[in-house]
């Protein structure tokens, strides 16, 4: 790769101005390409160009020029500019991935260019300051995956089919999962399309175009009707105890209410037997009946609530989207544990989490021939792909029972 910038007459044809002169330019030459940046200085074609002991830019006289040392001075500092900018990208390791296009247009812009991991950071104050705390948190554990796995600072041409090769080779060696792994990949490779989309770099360094980001089907934890039924039965011994199974059933007896949606419940969302908000996730609205069992458990929690009071006592209202994000992580680790002491308890031998709600309702929906497509409004999914992903694979004893009632004759 060779890099110059060299002060020129511009006389292409085209460039002479209706007065008969001609502008001076830095001409930036890159890998067999070549762009200008213009001076606001002109003269004729054939003015000379010559250079100092110095290296400085002497401009000859002519009659487009009315101060030879104030052009030389104007010449010379955007010629020093440029080179000074450009140096930057090479030491940045930023240079290979630019075309002299987005050379030209990043001098113009007077910005410095950015790495990888400091776009990443750029998108996360972003999204942190549209309390967009979630995703925020997603963009940041694929700084960290890099940071851990690769280098502290990584630039955009760092990122190749190789190194996402080896990344992936570190990354299970050490026994992670690959859909821990696909979830860092799915932050970074939606980086690179943004940057890519602003024109921070040239398609052709993006490293996803020969590598595929692999994952595994997880395994369904839908619950049996016969589990439901012992968890219902079952007596809390504690209010920690008895908080989890609410939120679990509530879940379950709102169609599959996400634990997010249900921290975000206020009183004032409760109107004439109905709850009505909108999912964190997708933002896609809802307005679901309270039946009696779900009515039963908001008793217990909504009485002497301000309408503008969360109803469940995960998030407080007045604090920052941070501190509510992290309260119902705790709150999700803690009523997780707690569900699967209760399982337990009850004989139930499978790993329980609150999720399991969600999954549930959804597999009985499908077992009790409800079609995809009233099953994922129910969900309040933003496709029916997404649904199919809940409902793709049936358990065994659902394929075994359906075996023996089609062979049955």
């Amino acid at each position: 790769m060779k890099i110059t910038t060299a002060v020129i007459i511009d006389s292409r044809s085209g460039s002479m101005r209706k007065d008969g002169s001609y502008p001076v330019v830095i001409r930036i030459y890159k890998d067999g390409r070549q762009a200008y940046l213009g001076t606001d200085i002109f003269s004729t074609s054939d003015g000379i160009i010559e250079r100092d002991d110095e290296g400085q830019v002497l401009l000859k006289k002519t009659k487009y020029i009315g101060s030879v040392r104030r052009a030389n001075h104007r010449v010379n500092a955007v010629l020093q500019d440029a080179r000074e900018k450009i140096q930057r990208l090479i030491d940045q390791g930023n240079i290979k991935r630019l075309s002299v296009a987005q050379i030209k247009k990043h001098i113009l812009s007077g910005a410095d260019s950015v790495s990888l991991t400091q776009y990443l950071q750029r998108i996360i104050k972003e999204l942190e300051q549209q309390d967009r705390v979630g995703t925020a948190e997603a963009y940041r554990n694929a700084i960290r995956f890099l940071t851990k796995y690769f280098k502290d600072d990584v630039s955009f041409d760092e990122l190749n089919t190789t190194t996402l090769q080896q990344l992936e080779v570190k990354y299970i060696a050490a026994g992670k999962s690959y859909n821990g792994l696909s979830a860092y990949l799915r932050s970074i490779r939606a980086t690179y399309n943004r940057a890519i989309k602003e024109e921070l770099i040239e398609e052709n360094i993006y490293p996803f175009k020969r590598y595929s980001i692999k994952s595994k089907p997880t395994t369904k934890r839908a619950l049996p009707v016969e589990h439901l039924k012992l968890l219902k039965k079952y007596t809390p011994a504690n209010d920690g105890q008895q908080l989890a199974l609410d939120v679990f059933f509530f879940s379950f007896y709102m169609t599959g209410l996400a634990f997010i949606d249900i921290c975000r419940i206020k009183k004032n969302m409760i109107t004439e037997g109905r709850l009505v908000s909108s999912r964190q996730k997708s933002g896609k609205g809802f307005n679901v009946k309270i039946n009696k069992e779900a009515e039963d458990i908001l008793n217990r929690y909504i009485e002497d609530k301000n309408p503008d009071d969360y109803v469940f006592p995960v998030m407080q209202r007045g604090a920052s989207e941070a501190d509510n994000s992290s309260k119902v992580k705790l709150a999700t680790r803690n009523l997780n544990r707690r569900l699967q002491h209760i399982a337990k308890q009850c004989g139930v031998n499978k790993h329980i989490t609150l999720y399991t709600a969600r999954h549930t309702y959804a597999t009985l929906a499908r077992n009790k021939g409800v079609d995809i497509a009233t099953i994922s409004e129910l969900l309040r999914h933003s496709s029916i792909k997404t649904t199919q992903i809940y409902l793709d694979s049936l358990s065994s004893d659902t394929l075994d029972k359906a075996n023996d009632d089609i062979t049955d004759f």
